[in-house]
C-alpha cells in the first residue's frame, strides 16, 4: 500500500472517530436550521419538537448511543410502527396519519442535514411519509409553509392582527372555519395571566368537544381584542365592526 493511500486510510479514520450519536447533533442540527436553511426561532422550535420523541424512542428501546451510520431503513419501520399505536390520551385517540408525519418530516429533515455535514447515515429519501386513501389528495403544509403562511398578515394593523389571531386559531384548535367564524367573545375568557385555554364547542352533527389554544394563539387574541372598540359580541368582525361571514 502506498504511503498516499494510508495517509488517506488514517484521515478517514479520524473523521470517523469524531462522530457523535445522533441524540448529541441536535443543537448542531437546529443551528443548522437557522444559519443554513434560515428558518425562524419558532420553525427551530417545531422542528426541535417533532424531533426530540424519536431520541426518547431511541431511549426506551436502549439505543441512546445509536451512531448516524446505524440509522436503518428497518429501525426508521419500527420507529413508524411505534408513532402509529401512539394513544393520544387528551382524545382518546390514535395519532391521525396526518400528524404522524410531522414527526416523519422533522426526522427526515435531521437526515439531510447529516447528508450535508457528510456523516455517513441514510439516505432521507428512505423515510417514507405515510399516506391515507382518505388524505391521499390532500396536500399537506410544511411547517416552513404554514409559519410564513402565519407571518403573511400586517400586525401593525388591526384587521391584520385579527387575521393572525384567525390562523394561529385555527392551526392551534383545528376548528372549522364555520365553527371559528361563529365564536363569541364571551366564549374566550382571557385573563392577564391566561397562557393557554381550552373550551367546548358545538361542532358538525351538533356534537360536542374540546378545543385547545396555544400559547400563541392566546397571545394574538390579546392583541386583537384590547384594541376592538365596537361592542359586537362575534370573536372576529370586518373592518366595519360587523361579524365575519364564513
Amino acid at each position: 500500500m502506498s504511503f498516499q493511500k494510508k495517509e488517506e486510510n488514517l484521515e478517514k479514520k479520524i473523521e470517523l472517530s469524531e462522530i457523535k450519536p445522533v441524540k448529541e447533533y441536535l443543537n448542531d442540527f437546529l443551528d443548522w436550521l437557522e444559519i443554513e436553511k434560515g428558518l425562524s426561532n419558532q420553525t427551530q422550535e417545531n422542528y426541535e419538537r417533532f424531533l426530540k420523541p424519536f431520541f426518547k424512542w431511541l431511549e426506551i428501546k436502549k439505543l441512546e448511543n445509536l451512531m448516524p451510520n446505524e440509522i436503518t431503513p428497518q429501525l426508521i419501520f419500527d420507529y413508524r410502527l411505534f408513532l402509529s399505536r401512539q394513544y393520544w390520551v387528551k382524545n382518546k385517540k390514535n395519532l391521525k396519519k396526518s400528524t404522524q408525519n410531522y414527526y416523519l418530516i422533522a426526522l427526515r429533515q435531521f437526515l439531510r442535514f447529516l447528508s450535508e455535514k457528510e456523516i455517513p447515515s441514510l439516505s432521507p429519501e428512505k423515510v417514507k411519509l405515510l399516506k391515507d386513501e382518505k388524505e391521499r389528495k390532500i396536500n399537506f403544509l410544511t411547517l416552513e409553509q404554514i409559519e410564513k403562511l402565519l407571518e403573511t398578515p400586517d400586525t401593525s394593523k388591526l384587521i391584520g392582527k385579527r387575521d393572525r389571531a384567525i390562523l394561529e386559531t385555527f392551526f392551534s384548535t383545528g376548528m372549522r372555519v364555520g365553527e371559528i367564524v361563529n365564536l363569541d367573545k364571551n366564549q374566550i375568557k382571557i385573563g392577564p395571566e391566561t397562557k393557554t385555554l381550552e373550551i367546548s364547542i358545538v361542532g358538525k352533527g351538533q356534537r360536542t368537544r374540546t378545543v385547545y389554544f396555544s400559547e400563541r394563539a392566546i397571545f394574538w387574541l390579546k392583541e386583537y381584542l384590547k384594541e376592538r372598540t365596537d361592542k359586537e359580541k362575534a370573536l372576529f368582525v370586518s373592518f366595519k365592526g360587523k361579524k365575519v361571514l364564513g
